[in-house]
C-alpha cells in the first residue's frame, strides 16, 4: 500500500475512537485553499509508519447538528489550549480545561474522550 492509503486507513480508523463524523491529516489540511471556510480544530498528533513521521488529525465538524458545532465553535480555543496542556503532560490544567469545554458542549465526544484520558494519568 502506498503511503496515502495508509494515512487514510489509519485516519478512518480514528474517527471511531474520536466519535468524529470526519477526520482529516494535515495533508489534507494543507491542501485547503482556506481553512477559515470550515469549521475545523486540531485533535491530535499521532505516530505514522515511521517514528519521525507524526501525523497532525484534525476534525471537521460542520456537518455535527448545529448546536453541537456552535459549541465547538465556541470552545475551540479552551479546547486547544486543553489539548496543549495534555500534550504537555500537564494533566491537572488538561483537565480542567476539557471539564469547561464540556460545560459549555456536553455533546463535545473529543473533548471527553480527552478528560477520560486526563483522569487516568491522574
Amino acid at each position: 500500500m502506498t503511503k496515502a492509503v495508509n494515512i487514510a486507513a489509519r485516519v478512518e480508523q480514528l474517527t471511531q475512537v474520536y466519535g468524529a463524523s470526519l477526520l482529516i491529516s494535515h495533508h489534507t489540511f494543507l491542501e485547503l485553499d482556506d481553512s477559515n471556510d470550515y469549521c475545523i480544530r486540531l485533535v491530535d498528533r499521532v505516530s505514522g509508519e515511521e517514528p519521525s513521521s507524526a501525523i497532525s488529525i484534525y476534525e471537521v465538524f460542520d456537518a455535527d447538528p448545529k448546536a453541537i458545532a456552535l459549541g465547538k465553535v465556541n470552545t475551540r480555543s479552551c479546547f486547544e489550549m486543553a489539548l496543549l496542556e495534555y500534550a504537555q503532560q500537564h494533566y491537572t490544567k488538561a483537565t480542567e480545561g476539557f471539564q469547561s469545554c464540556l460545560k459549555e458542549n456536553l455533546d463535545d465526544e473529543v473533548a471527553r474522550l480527552y478528560l477520560q484520558r486526563c483522569i487516568k494519568h491522574s
